[in-house]
């Protein structure tokens, strides 16, 4: 048996997660642990933006990993034990300009993955909220315009964010230590997350000068 199998999956093809559970079981026998981690963020103002922007961002966003969360479920509840993740953000916690959809998504992302643990806790399952700041990867690039076209640019914040190694080594830190909610990122958006609970006006009137 391969120690490794690739399965491309389409996250919004909601009908297609069963069987592709069901093969990483026969492949595997179990799943110990799921990461969610498909996303795609947002560059443009509300006015601006299609509603079938704000439906992708949610397809792929949330209600994608919700169904993959609830293919894998049933065989973690049947056995007591497993661990699931979610990567969400720090637009998960603050909203900022020109992101409406992707921080309502992560607010989503958020608020499921909370009740969730809630709901599981007595059985054992761990379920981990994974908080970026800035990282060096391309998701502005990737990022939707408010036509549904690829924004196609480094922001100078993700340019200048923490590199995703580093970024890899305090996620895997936290998986270890059993942190419920990983905060990872070294700029100024880690301590926004932080006067967001204590000063919310003074974080507000920051994010509303971005505009």
């Amino acid at each position: 048996m391969s120690d490794i199998l690739v399965l491309p999956l389409d996250v919004t093809d909601f009908e297609s997660m069963p069987a592709a559970v069901h093969r990483v079981v026969e492949a595997f026998d179990r799943i110990d642990m799921l990461i969610n981690n498909a996303g795609i963020s947002q560059r443009s103002l509300c006015v601006d933006t299609d509603m079938s922007v704000y439906r992708q961002l949610f397809e792929v966003d949330v209600l994608g990993q919700i169904a993959l969360t609830k293919a894998v479920l049933p065989g973690m509840v049947n056995r007591k034990s497993g661990h699931i993740a979610v990567t969400s953000s720090v637009a998960g916690k603050i909203g900022v300009p020109q992101r409406t959809g992707y921080c309502a998504a992560k607010h989503a992302v958020m608020g499921f993955y909370d009740a969730l643990r809630a709901e599981l806790d007595h059985l054992g399952i761990r379920v981990t909220t994974i908080t970026p700041g800035f990282i060096r990867t391309n998701i502005s690039v990737n990022a939707l315009k408010g036509d549904g076209s690829d924004f196609g640019e480094i922001d100078g914040d993700i340019a200048g964010g923490m590199d995703v190694t580093r970024c890899a080594g305090v996620i895997m830190a936290g998986f270890r230590k059993g942190t419920p909610e990983i905060a990872v990122g070294e700029g100024m958006e880690m301590k926004a997350l932080w006067l967001k609970r204590f000063f919310p006006g003074a974080v507000f009137r920051k994010v509303a000068k971005m505009a």
